[in-house]
């Protein structure tokens, strides 16, 4: 198990995780469940981005997938993982390059529909534990799917006669349909354009 703030998952377990889960996270139905604050969020986030996603929710408890984690804190069925990723890409609402550029309540609201979507046996898992596996996956994998973000951005610059090879600036005009026109210039006007 993992204990908050402790333990990190194994270098082999980081390899499955990457293995099972980039470049296969698709959407699925996500669902809603938590304080006032994350609801308000929900609602604005649809407003905003005219979203129905939410419109599938699962309320009823008993309708989730039970879920468990292996001996190394992780989690057993590969899918969990391609349903993080695939919620993160849908609700995705900021300049966010790395996984502490996302707000507390961006963070908060993510995981309660990860707590709406799965169940787990409280006798076996705190949420605690759960969480911090959940956190996990988002630490290990989202530079990959940014990774991924800057390959499909150039790929739509190519099929527009666009290159953009050493000029990240020319890819302004080319942001994958799951991040916001304005996100997309802000992250490569000030993070990947900046000389590190």
């Amino acid at each position: 198990m993992v204990s908050r703030g402790g333990g990190r998952a194994s270098a082999r377990g980081n390899r499955n995780i990457h293995e099972s889960a980039i470049g296969s996270a698709h959407s699925g139905a996500i669902p809603s469940q938590g304080s006032n604050s994350v609801d308000q969020f929900v609602d604005s986030f649809q407003r905003a981005r005219g979203s129905n996603v939410l419109d599938q929710i699962t309320i009823h408890p008993s309708t989730r997938k039970m879920i468990c984690l292996n001996t190394a804190g992780q989690f057993e069925d590969a899918s969990v993982i391609r349903s993080i990723l695939s919620t993160l890409k849908t609700m995705f609402n900021g300049p966010w390059t790395i996984w502490k550029d996302v707000d507390a309540i961006n963070s908060e609201a993510l995981w309660q529909h990860f707590k709406g979507l799965y169940q787990w046996d409280p006798y076996k898992y705190t949420d605690e534990v759960i969480h911090d596996a959940w956190t996990e996956v988002m630490k290990i994998c989202f530079s990959d799917i940014m990774t991924n973000a800057r390959k499909e951005s150039v790929k739509l610059a190519k099929a527009k006669n666009v290159n953009a090879s050493g000029d990240m600036s020319l890819l302004k005009s080319f942001n994958p349909k799951w991040i916001r026109s304005e996100y997309w210039e802000k992250m490569i006007d000030e993070v990947w354009n900046k000389d590190k």
